[in-house]
């Protein structure tokens, strides 16, 4: 995180469900004057509502480790889709920042964007965020879920425990990581907590393992206006490698708001009553995907949000899936978290006897549906720490979403992104 698209779309799409990188195979149209459609898309408001003190720097920061890690990942969004939930990342490593001490917090501060915010300031918003985000909008579900899974092995220190179920709202579970059936069980908490969408995140547990740390996100909202489903037609979406790919494009005439540049056409889709909508970012002919990466940063975004206008267009977009799973230690130690995942690590505060601990991996799962009706999207992020050592590796326009795309879903009174990611393939 993705739905509906007009015409010249180009750098915008890489806000909400919460970003990939893209390589334009074939040119953006021109402007031209078109047959209307069907269908008004209501506009939605694009700057966020006044936040308490604490969640405003956490919104920002978060929005933009998201962007950060995007470019991480460099030109693999190029190719295949990639998707990313900044906030359930945040979440999982936020519960994680709360247990580490010195350089290790540090390190996994400074790759969150939170460097200068105290774990138990960081904690603090994220309860305030939980409160913001939930029953946010009556025609939207919107769940977010954390869990502990704790071996005996590496008992927890009580204020740890204790902040975390607070703040994080997380439940707090024994679980033998040697025993062949502790993946099952936490893999079925996720699938529970996603709506069945992320069934298999962990493939195995090891009996080094001592906690896991686990965050699960589920979104799935109406669009204000549904497409016409008559209208939705066959037409060839151009793929990186200039292969023509026959793809269902749903379509809608109305009022949107939006934006072109010379850089890329964006659009701004609303879901149930306008608190949170679909951004999708078309690159124009000469532009790529590493382009839109590139550019995505906190300044920008901002800038690109408040440049939302309400215009007359037609807007053509793919129905479309998409699925992204794998681990994020390379990417996450590319933004400076490295000593984290080594044998340097310190979570004195997370562990009685922390000798030894640190991050074997990080695991992130994000799926994504976008149709005539709406959108559906789950997220799950889980931190493994272990005692082994792992070191680090008259219309007034018209937009045709055909060629590669970033997308992002946006909570537009908090500005914060739940999925951002990358389409180069809408068949998935």
């Amino acid at each position: 995180m993705l739905t509906m698209i007009p015409r010249r779309l180009c750098a915008l799409c890489a806000l909400l469900l919460l970003t990939l990188g893209l390589q334009a195979a074939s040119p953006a149209p021109s402007h031209r004057s078109a047959k209307p459609i069907s269908g008004t898309v209501a506009p939605t408001a694009s700057t966020p509502a006044a936040l308490p003190d604490n969640v405003t720097p956490l919104v920002a920061a978060t929005n933009e480790f998201g962007f950060r890690l995007l470019t991480a990942f460099g030109r693999k969004g190029d190719t295949q889709n990639l998707l990313l939930s900044p906030l359930s990342l945040e979440m999982a490593l936020g519960m994680t920042y709360n247990g580490a001490r010195g350089e290790t917090r540090a390190a996994i501060g400074k790759a969150l964007g939170v460097e200068k915010m105290p774990p138990a300031t960081v904690s603090a918003a994220n309860a305030q965020m939980l409160g913001l985000l939930h029953a946010a909008d009556s025609a939207v579900t919107l769940e977010i879920a954390n869990s502990l899974w704790s071996s005996d092995k590496a008992p927890l220190n009580a204020d740890f425990r204790a902040r975390t179920a607070r703040d994080y709202d997380a439940e707090v579970q024994a679980v033998n990581f040697g025993d062949p059936g502790a993946a099952k069980q936490i893999n079925s908490w996720i699938s529970n907590h996603t709506g069945k969408k992320i069934d298999r995140l962990i493939e195995k547990t090891d009996a080094g393992d001592i906690l896991y740390l686990v965050n699960a996100l589920y979104f799935k909202g109406s669009w204000q206006t549904a497409f016409n489903k008559k209208l939705t037609a066959t037409h060839p979406f151009t793929l990186p490698n200039g292969k023509k790919l026959p793809v269902p494009m749903m379509a809608a005439t109305g009022k949107f708001r939006y934006q072109e540049n010379e850089t890329f056409q964006a659009i701004q889709l609303p879901y149930g009553k306008g608190r949170f909508s679909l951004l999708i970012f078309l690159p124009n002919a000469d532009v790529t995907l590493d382009d839109i990466r590139h550019a995505l940063t906190a300044a920008n975004w901002h800038r690109w949000m408040l440049a939302f206008k309400e215009d007359q267009g037609i807007l053509r977009l793919p129905r479309f899936s998409a699925r992204y799973t794998g681990e994020l230690q390379q990417p996450l130690t590319a933004l400076g978290m490295g000593v984290a995942f080594s044998g340097n690590a310190d979570f004195g505060d997370m562990f009685q006897k922390p000798e030894g601990a640190n991050i074997s991996d990080v695991l992130h799962g994000v799926a994504l549906t976008v149709d005539e009706e709406g959108t559906t999207a789950a997220a799950a992020t889980v931190v493994k720490m272990s005692k082994s050592i792992h070191h680090g590796p008259h219309l007034a326009f018209e937009m045709l979403v055909d060629h590669p795309f970033f997308c992002a879903i946006r909570d537009d009174k908090t500005g914060a992104v739940l999925f951002l990611g990358t389409i180069v393939n809408p068949g998935g």
